[in-house]
């Protein structure tokens, strides 16, 4: 919505959504941890580091972009968010091959 220039609409779904998405995102962070001490420390996966440090990135530019309506900082924000999926699931960084 933002993209397309309807902030009175996005403004609309965000007071409907900031519930639900404090929830999604605290479950998210919770089973991370969870599965972070599952797994141990010690066998952390060599990309971990790498992953990390892009959500550390990613989350904060959302967050600031979404607050100043700033295109460019949401878009690369949600470039680095699916490529940190994609990350996930082919479990070997596609820029570094």
């Amino acid at each position: 919505m933002i993209l397309t220039g309807k902030n009175e609409s996005l403004e609309k779904y965000q007071k409907i959504a900031r519930i639900p998405e404090m929830l999604i995102a605290l479950a998210f962070l919770s089973l991370g941890v969870i599965m972070l001490v599952q797994i141990g420390f010690t066998n952390i996966g060599g990309w971990f580091h790498l992953k990390l440090l892009l959500v550390v990135i990613a989350i904060p530019m959302g967050i600031i972009g979404f607050k100043k309506n700033n295109r460019i900082m949401i878009i690369i924000s949600a470039l680095l968010f699916i490529y940190l999926v994609l990350l996930s699931f082919l479990k070997t960084p596609l820029l570094f091959n």
